[in-house]
């Protein structure tokens, strides 16, 4: 026998292939073709055999790689799962349009058996508006393993909707070191916000570590659904994730049960609203929002919104939410925004742990149209430097809630605000804290429990605290310092110490409505020469104990380090007992009140 395998060096010459060697191959002469390289010798990892196939059943089509026709026969590789793309002719840094032989290769996912693709380092071009605008579609049970040069850049087209990669209707997805480069830049329409990096429609189990998306007509990734198949999108997993210098978002999230990412940088964000780093928001009012994770995200160099939640196509038939935000250093324009619908009673929760609000060029946490949305727990936020960068010194709020619902104090508040910090190193004409609303909106479903810790320099021109109107505050030996005279408290449970030490003038109120529990308030001071503060009771009714009834209105002092220490002793008919008081202190009718003698309980 004169060789084992015919040899050729590469594709051209095997598609060649002569009559006599033919039927050498038909005569058994040659167990198969040794092919050396696809292009030149040598250009691929290994040479490989190829067999001749069986007339029945047919291989399939020649696709370049896996099965090859020539002059009237077909010779096959079974690559057994694992998939080099230069076997297909795919090579880096070609320049040439790679889209229809790597679709070929993903293609051969339908066996069903699975497959482990993998790219050599260097670029490769796909036409973005392949596959009726998906790009590559990514079939279920495959694997993708990319070397850490390697690049996937958009081919320059019009079209104002596309996706260089999709993963639709698929399950069991693995990538490792995907690096995703659109057309922005080199884009030949002016229309259209659409054109994606990444998209995952109605997928499940998918896990993508080391995720790089650049330059997309519209959004890095977009985790969405399609309008023939309303099944949402369940467990994903992405791990260190860097997305840059896209046109209309980051990170797009329309709809997930179960999305977890960790580790994720996004930046320069901008030529399209809303220019988020990220957004959550769905379409339609049956898009599911549940087990939503997202921890560690750096934001840097946007114009809008690093972190945007909008339920404005909620409605009261929606599932309710769940959404974890923690570990998280926002540096954009608009740090974060929760945008609840109005008057759709969206339900669900949205906990927002540990962050850094780091020189927001206004608002850094601003919760809109509160009417009814989601709950919403807040805690242990540093606010660094909020609204430094407004020119006109209009005042921002580090963090700013507007439009909230009236809820009475025995039902669940629908924001809980626990530890904070405001941080101001520069002067500023920012707030702390500004809760407002229109239509006499009350603030009852807003309750602060935290520890508010407020250092800013002399000259900045406002303080921890501004409310229009009714706010619920309390929590476990807290301190609140430099509320505004203007806003309007209502202690529901234990807080060691509240002051107006504001430079606004007029009344700071604390109203004394129905408490939880016999709670303690220690220590309402006087602590501003400009203001007053005052401690009453709501239109629903309260007396202090052992106070005239027609003198049971409030008390009130406005002498600087005047303070009163008051004791709830009867929390079902809203009864307190002054228990301690310094200074002077004045009834309705402007009569000092002396403090009866009794006991704390």
């Amino acid at each position: 026998m004169a060789n084992q395998f015919l040899i050729k060096e590469t594709m051209t010459a095997m598609r060649s292939l002569s009559a006599a060697e033919i039927t050498a191959l038909q005569n058994g002469t040659y167990e198969g073709v040794q092919l050396l390289g696809y292009y030149e010798k040598g250009d691929i990892p290994a040479p490989i055999i190829y067999y001749l196939a069986p007339t029945t059943p047919d291989p399939g089509a020649d696709d370049g790689g896996s099965v090859i026709e020539t002059n009237g026969i077909k010779l096959v590789h079974p690559f057994n799962g694992c998939i080099n793309v230069s076997y297909f002719g795919i090579h880096p840094n070609s320049g040439a349009d790679i889209t229809i032989p790597l679709q070929q290769v993903f293609d051969k996912s339908n066996s069903g058996k699975g497959i482990f693709v993998v790219f050599e380092n260097g670029e490769y071009i796909i036409d973005p508006t392949y596959n009726n605008n998906s790009g590559i579609f990514i079939k279920s049970n495959t694997t993708i393993e990319c070397k850490a040069g390697t690049k996937f850049v958009a081919k320059a087209v019009f079209s104002d909707k596309y996706s260089l990669f999709t993963i639709e209707n698929a399950k069991n997805v693995r990538a490792n070191v995907l690096n995703i480069i659109g057309d922005l830049g080199s884009h030949l329409g002016v229309v259209g916000e659409h054109g994606m990096g990444l998209s995952i429609k109605y997928s499940s189990d998918i896990v993508i570590d080391d995720l790089y998306v650049s330059k997309c007509w519209g959004d890095g990734l977009y985790i969405g659904q399609s309008f023939l198949n309303k099944n949402t999108n369940e467990n994903l997993i992405f791990k260190n994730i860097n997305i840059a210098d896209c046109r209309r978002q980051g990170l797009t999230v329309i709809t997930a049960n179960g999305l977890f990412i960790d580790n994720m940088v996004i930046g320069n964000i901008s030529g399209k609203l809303p220019a988020a780093c990220v957004d959550i928001e769905p379409n339609f009012s049956y898009q599911v929002l549940k087990n939503i994770n997202i921890n560690n995200l750096k934001t840097y160099g946007n114009s809008t919104y690093s972190f945007l939640i909008a339920l404005a196509n909620y409605t009261r038939d929606s599932d309710p939410i769940s959404i974890n935000l923690g570990n998280m250093n926002l540096n954009d324009r608009f740090a974060m925004g929760v945008k609840a619908s109005v008057d759709n009673f969206s339900r669900g929760i949205i906990n927002i742990d540990n962050m850094i609000f780091t020189d927001n060029r206004a608002d850094g946490l601003r919760l809109d149209n509160y009417y009814d949305g989601p709950d919403i727990n807040i805690n242990k936020l540093v606010f660094i430097n909020t609204n430094r960068s407004n020119t006109t010194m209009v005042e921002g709020a580090c963090l700013r809630i507007i439009n909230t619902r009236e809820q009475v104090f025995e039902r669940e508040p629908s924001v809980i605000i626990g530890d904070l910090r405001f941080l101001f190193t520069i002067p500023m004409d920012s707030w702390g804290m500004m809760i407002s609303g229109n239509n006499g909106q009350t603030r009852k479903n807003v309750r602060i429990k935290g520890a508010i810790d407020y250092i800013g320099v002399p000259e900045n021109r406002r303080g921890t605290l501004q409310a229009d109107d009714l706010l619920a505050i309390g929590g476990s030996k807290r301190l609140f310092k430099s509320i505004n005279s203007n806003t309007l408290i209502a202690p529901y449970n234990y807080f060691d110490y509240i002051d107006n030490a504001s430079d606004a003038t007029g009344t700071l109120e604390v109203f004394l409505e129905k408490s939880l529990s016999n709670t303690l308030v220690s220590k309402i001071v006087c602590a501003s020469s400009s203001s007053a503060i005052k401690v009453r009771f709501p239109s629903s009714g309260g007396v202090f104990e052992g106070m005239p009834s027609t003198l049971n209105s409030y008390l009130q002092s406005n002498v600087l380090g005047s303070y009163i220490v008051v004791v709830c002793v009867d929390h079902e008919n809203n009864i307190w007992r002054v228990a301690e008081m310094f200074g002077q202190w004045s009834d309705a009718n402007g009569v000092l009140y002396q403090q009866p003698t009794m006991q704390i309980p």
